[in-house]
């Protein structure tokens, strides 16, 4: 009986006594405790002083403990081990200071385990971020808190604390593209999308991202989220296709929307991520995104048109079978009306898809042919915009390559329009010229002896008439040794051709 009495009172003995500096006892430990952490005792200590942990730091030996060491390995024979306390106030923020003049005091307070301490650094960071005339983006990524502004905006638990810290980070995300391009490194897009979609307070929805739509309909948060995500996305270096996929499945939802503002910034999200190698191309058409771009290309606003002309135009620069995909969604009724655009760059856009399409397979381009578009194209050539006719004479050249198509081409007035272009001071446009004729003249050397010679000869007719030696001679040395071996060729076709008419001619 006295044993277990005895026991006991080791038991319930003190361990550990934990002075200040002045030799006040703050925190005796029982044997009992000892399985607990330096961490555990400095949040029972900071509790005592009603301070935050972080400004509550252990001594042994002059030593400064670490938090996760027990306090049954720090006794080292002693009856009692005497711990010093040390107490290190963190800054406090001072309002008759400019906040722009506190940011080292800011990042402490931020930093601390404090959760008083981090809104109300976040608020001001959040504040001197928000100014309309030269935010001090720069000083703050400098400063080094975007990593924590981050973590913090992770606190499901702390609304306050998440509006604070994803408002902040947003002001730094609406800077130029390498601001935007520090947040994107620090893996923000994943971060912030996997964060948002648990995320129920709305308040820190309409500071979200692109997830916002997981809990509201209200169009300026939509709006917000939308043109924040089109942020992220933009810029070069290009962000990974790993941190951009989260956008995805919610930009296709959004594009189901009909605020014009909020289709544009999503379209815009869809043709940075498509703008890429087939795999990025590939991951935009997964998510059934395509039927929609489509139809969003005969939307009333350019602001609209211009964005999904993009993204469908970055599509047909992939793979035959991602081209298809376009085709399938029926694009050339909308790309009608848009070639005759008032706008150039639309025009331009136009003609840049048509050319990837035309480069394609010989049912892809006979699809081009089905709607119409080689006389639509012949009339293109016409226009009074250089870029756009560079980008017809791709889409022409391009299409001249398969030889089933040089008659339809030149029936719907397309040689006449190349041969306009041989008479142009550009090079580039000039090579394109030459290149159609060389297609012509070899479809016609194809099909000599077939029946189709006589109404193929008569295109070799309409080259010659055009393409004669003197000129070829005169444009030969504008360009560069291709150029000039593309000219020979010519010429070379051109002579053999006339040397050995069909018999039916």
């Amino acid at each position: 009986q006295k044993t277990g009495e005895l026991e006991e009172s080791a038991e319930e003995g003190e361990a550990i006594r934990v002075r200040t500096a002045a030799g006040s006892v703050v925190m005796s430990v029982p044997r009992k405790d000892l399985y607990k952490t330096v961490a555990q005792l400095r949040k029972e200590v900071a509790d005592v002083f009603q301070r935050c942990i972080d400004e509550i730091k252990f001594v042994l030996d002059q030593r400064q403990l670490e938090d996760d060491e027990i306090s049954r390995t720090l006794l080292r024979g002693e009856d009692v081990l005497e711990l010093l306390v040390v107490t290190q106030q963190i800054p406090q923020f001072d309002g008759s200071i400019p906040a722009v003049e506190q940011l080292s005091t800011l990042k402490a307070m931020l930093m601390s385990s404090s959760m008083e301490y981090q809104i109300d650094a976040a608020t001001h960071l959040r504040k001197i971020l928000s100014v309309e005339r030269d935010p001090p983006i720069d000083k703050v990524l400098t400063l080094g808190v975007a990593p924590r502004l981050l973590e913090l905006s992770q606190q499901m638990d702390a609304p306050k604390l998440q509006f604070e810290t994803l408002w902040a980070i947003l002001n730094i995300v609406s800077g130029d593209v390498h601001q935007t391009q520090a947040i994107v490194d620090l893996d923000a897009v994943p971060i912030i999308t996997n964060l948002l979609r648990d995320c129920t307070n709305s308040d820190v929805l309409e500071q979200g991202v692109w997830a916002v739509l997981e809990g509201t309909t209200k169009t300026s948060c939509i709006r917000n989220a939308t043109w924040t995500v089109s942020n992220f996305c933009r810029g070069t270096p290009k962000p990974s296709l790993e941190a951009m996929l989260p956008a995805l499945p919610v930009m296709a939802r959004v594009l189901h929307n009909t605020d014009q503002e909020v289709l544009t910034d999503a379209l815009w999200t869809v043709s940075y991520v498509s703008d890429g190698t087939e795999r990025y191309i590939q991951a935009v058409l997964d998510t059934g995104v395509c039927q929609r771009v489509v139809e969003l290309l005969s939307h009333d606003s350019p602001q609209v048109q211009t964005p999904a002309l993009r993204t469908v135009g970055n599509i047909v620069t992939g793979s035959d079978t991602q081209t298809d995909a376009v085709l399938a969604c029926e694009p050339f009724p909308a790309l009608t009306r848009l070639v005759a655009s008032p706008r150039m760059k639309i025009r331009k856009e136009c003609c840049w898809l048509l050319s990837n399409i035309c480069a394609g397979t010989v049912h892809q381009v006979q699809q081009v042919l089905n709607a119409g578009f080689f006389k639509v194209l012949a009339d293109a050539a016409g226009d009074a915009e250089h870029s756009v006719k560079k980008e017809v004479a791709f889409a022409l050249a391009n299409a001249s390559e398969k030889k089933s198509m040089v008659q339809p081409l030149v029936e719907a007035g397309c040689l006449n329009a190349m041969q306009a272009m041989l008479d142009s001071h550009d090079p580039k446009l000039q090579d394109l010229s030459v290149v159609f004729a060389t297609n012509v003249c070899e479809a016609v050397q194809a099909h000599k002896t077939s029946r189709e010679g006589t109404g193929r000869w008569s295109c070799f007719e309409a080259v010659c008439e055009f393409y004669t030696e003197d000129r070829l001679e005169q444009i030969r040395d504008d360009g560069g040794a291709g150029h000039r071996e593309k000219v020979d060729t010519l010429l070379s076709l051109i002579k053999d051709l006339a040397s050995d008419p069909p018999d039916e001619a």
